[in-house]
């Protein structure tokens, strides 16, 4: 069994069956022993993150980089709800994309969309279970 690390500021963490709390210095979960870090966004958080908060952000994705895996930010939402700007924040969808194609490049991390906070919950066990393995490429190819 994989003991999930939870950040004692995550505000509405995932109940997962065996997990324990620890101050992380980036990101919202992770498991011991692994060099990386699952960052969990609601819809309108990854808004807030890539616009008004985008410099406390970046600064996060900047500590990721000393990661060995990359830090998923997994959004609670399916991609195509930004793509075709489907929300109420005042932020065009080309900035959505143009950024997350950016950090993506930029920075050591992946987005990873999910259609609600259930199957991004179990996305998130699959990816921590899989570092613990030691096999991350798998996860992300498939959306």
């Amino acid at each position: 069994m994989v003991t999930v690390v939870v950040d004692t500021r995550e505000q509405k963490p995932w109940d997962f069956a065996d997990s324990e709390t620890a101050t992380l210095e980036t990101g919202d979960y992770t498991v011991e022993g692994v060099s990386g870090a699952i960052e969990r966004k609601s819809a309108s958080d990854f808004l807030s993150s890539i616009t008004h908060d985008r410099e406390r952000f970046e600064a996060e994705c900047e500590r990721a980089e000393s990661f060995e895996k990359p830090m998923v930010v997994l959004v609670e939402e399916r991609w195509e709800t930004f793509e075709s700007g489907q929300y109420r924040q005042n932020v065009h969808p080309n900035a959505v994309a143009g950024t997350v194609e950016a950090w993506e490049e930029r920075y050591n991390i992946r987005f990873v969309f999910e259609e609600n906070r259930q199957t991004a919950k179990e996305r998130a066990k699959s990816i921590l279970k899989r570092w613990k393995g030691g096999n991350i490429s798998r996860f992300i190819e498939c959306s």
